[in-house]
């Protein structure tokens, strides 16, 4: 009879092991598999940020044309340049710049932001001028935010003048609640699963302890 019991309390002890080892699993898998998708979202963030600073650049260089005297031209990029390209807002920047008509970072942010907005994406923007040798801030477009938190997503540097003394950057602030909204269904199921889990692991536990006791008796 002793050694019955033995056998049977060796039997469960190791189905407890067993079910704490496939729990860990589960968990293990399920934050690998959540990671991956808010790594997925956050690329996706940020190529559509860099797109749109794209986009605003260009846009915010149109407006800066239509000021200049009727009749001007503003020569694009050459057919040839040396090895490195560079994009075209380089040399329609330092066309305008000459004429007198100067980049306006406010005028990018609010653009920026516009776009930002029809891609349901919530987030505060600043525009930074930079030196993209250096990485050095030489203008914001907001002053009075700061933007070496950790909660913030950086676009490519986008270079305004042929010697790359300059570059534009978007910066947004807290994007995380965006990502976090478009993975509200992996979240909803994550959560699901969980509990249907250790509902099953805690029934599973009583069921054990009601064999030992009629084991015992």
């Amino acid at each position: 009879m002793l050694l019955s019991l033995q056998k049977t309390n060796m039997k469960d002890k190791r189905i407890k092991i067993f079910t704490i080892i496939g729990l860990i699993a589960i968990i293990t898998l399920q934050s690998i598999w959540l990671c991956s998708a808010y790594i997925q979202f956050s690329k996706s963030i940020y190529k559509d940020s860099n797109e749109i600073l794209r986009k605003s650049l260009n846009r915010e260089s149109s407006i800066r044309f239509e000021k200049t005297p009727k009749g001007t031209e503003v020569v694009g990029a050459p057919i040839k340049e040396s090895n490195e390209i560079r994009p075209e807002i380089v040399y329609i920047n330092e066309a305008l710049q000459k004429l007198g008509f100067e980049l306006s970072l406010t005028d990018v942010d609010s653009i920026a932001s516009n776009f930002l907005q029809a891609t349901d994406v919530e987030s505060t923007i600043v525009i930074c001028l930079m030196n993209p040798k250096t990485e050095e801030i030489l203008n914001k477009s907001k002053n009075d935010l700061d933007i070496h938190s950790l909660g913030i997503i950086k676009t490519d540097i986008i270079p305004i003048r042929t010697d790359l003394s300059q570059g534009v950057q978007m910066i947004l602030i807290n994007p995380y609640y965006t990502i976090i909204k478009r993975m509200g269904l992996l979240l909803i199921a994550t959560v699901i699963l969980m509990i249907f889990i250790i509902g099953c692991i805690i029934y599973q536990i009583k069921i054990i302890a009601k064999q030992n006791k009629i084991t015992q008796i």
